[in-house]
């Protein structure tokens, strides 16, 4: 599908090059994009970060732009007003204020929807002493909500962006032995307040949680599962969902209740737990067994809070768009000199809009033949309808062994497989 992101290029410093020398961002149109520019080292090498929003790139395609080295106020982003808050960020969308005494999430607000999504603070970490499980690098001891562990210490908080395009917010707390350092990330027009985490994990028999408790209540919670999803319990009446104390899910889970829900999205985590008004994720865990230095050492991550309106529909796409997202790449020359024309393109979509691409890929027994796989994200149904830039078309619908089948049946969370060939 086609989406509009906040993207990032870094661009290597030279030491030739001069200070004043800025850059600026156009379309292949030649109307300038907004640019929002800092300096950064990595690995004891410089880089010009450039932030920009691609508006409108066209599922499986590109959009083109160019850039170039300006004067130096070009693609320069002003200083934040002096009147700012010191640890609010805001867009069009959602205004999050931080708790700077320990770096949670004081509130929360939809602004589409005027509402606090929140009832306390949230992005709390929460540790556990995880103990008494033969499998302990898998199970999770039944009884750990027993033994709470002292709260993560706040150290800093230092603003790291605050121009138009992006807000970033640096927070930094220890846990013991284990430093957690966690960036509120918030986008022009995004709905999303992404949280990138980085930690030095020093722990021993130690589960890691992170808390999100809400102002409204569910019956169920909704969970994705491969290429559906399941719906649970928010409260544990029988023996069996008693015992699931921790449930699996793929990218993301929800909390919807009359008109409006929240989904917690995940980009590597799959551990989750749910009451009628709180969604938790963990994070990580410390077992000693069978090696017992398991988990140890750095980790990198990122979750995020969707609030919506209605249920969980679009949920599917938004934690797509965080596990991967839009990525930038400098052609080679030739590829340049002809990206003139055009100045998008898609080379393959999809309708209807439920219906998620799994797979495009050369077919098992013949090079000359793709595979194009579609699964309904939504439960909602409908009949795949494709076209491509590829001069391909639909041979025959086929099996997940790519073996030809008489029809693909149009029914909720299907998946359609079919051959594709000149």
């Amino acid at each position: 599908w086609e989406r509009s992101e906040v993207v990032t290029y870094s661009v290597p410093k030279s030491a030739r090059q001069k200070p004043q020398t800025g850059w600026q961002l156009c379309d292949l149109a030649g109307q300038s994009v907004p640019l929002q520019a800092q300096t950064v080292r990595q690995a004891e090498q410089t880089f010009n970060e450039l932030t920009f929003l691609a508006n409108q790139v066209p599922g499986v395609g590109y959009r083109g732009y160019w850039l170039y080295p300006a004067d130096a106020t070009a693609g320069r982003t002003p200083p934040p007003p002096s009147t700012a808050p010191a640890a609010v960020l805001e867009n069009e969308l959602l205004r999050v204020s931080i708790d700077t005494r320990t770096g949670d999430i004081a509130c929360l607000l939809d602004k589409a929807q005027s509402r606090q999504v929140f009832s306390g603070p949230a992005n709390q970490l929460q540790a556990f002493r995880d103990r008494g499980q033969y499998w302990d690098a898998w199970n999770i001891a039944p009884d750990y909500e027993s033994h709470p562990l002292p709260p993560a210490q706040l150290e800093s908080i230092t603003w790291l962006e605050r121009g138009p395009l992006r807000q970033r917010l640096a927070v930094v707390r220890q846990l013991g032995q284990s430093k957690i350092t966690q960036h509120y990330i918030l986008d022009i027009n995004s709905p999303l307040l992404k949280i990138a985490t980085w930690v030095d994990w020093q722990a021993t028999q130690v589960i890691l949680k992170v808390n999100f408790p809400l102002t409204a209540e569910a019956e169920q919670a909704t969970y994705e599962t491969p290429f559906g999803t399941i719906t649970r319990s928010t409260r544990s009446q029988t023996a069996c969902e008693q015992a699931k104390w921790e449930v699996p899910a793929l990218r993301w889970a929800d909390l919807s209740a009359e008109n409006a829900g929240v989904s917690l999205l995940t980009d590597c985590k799959h551990g989750f737990d749910a009451q009628p008004n709180q969604l938790r994720l963990t994070l990580l865990k410390a077992p000693l067994w069978p090696d017992p230095k398991a988990d140890r050492g750095q980790h990198h991550f990122t979750y995020a809070i969707y609030p919506h309106r209605g249920n969980w529909q679009q949920t599917p796409q938004q934690a797509s768009a965080l596990s991967l997202p839009l990525t930038t790449r400098t052609p080679e020359t030739q590829a340049r000199n002809q990206l003139a024309a055009p100045a998008a393109r898609s080379f393959l979509q999809l309708s209807p809009a439920n219906l998620v691409l799994a797979a495009f890929k050369p077919a098992e027994d013949s090079a000359d033949e793709f595979i194009l796989r579609a699964y309904d994200a939504s439960g909602q149904g409908g009949q795949l309808v494709q076209s491509n830039a590829l001069g391909l078309a639909i041979a025959q619908p086929v099996n997940l062994l790519e073996q030809p089948v008489s029809s693909c049946p149009n029914r909720p969370y299907q998946i359609h497989t079919y051959r594709l060939k000149t």
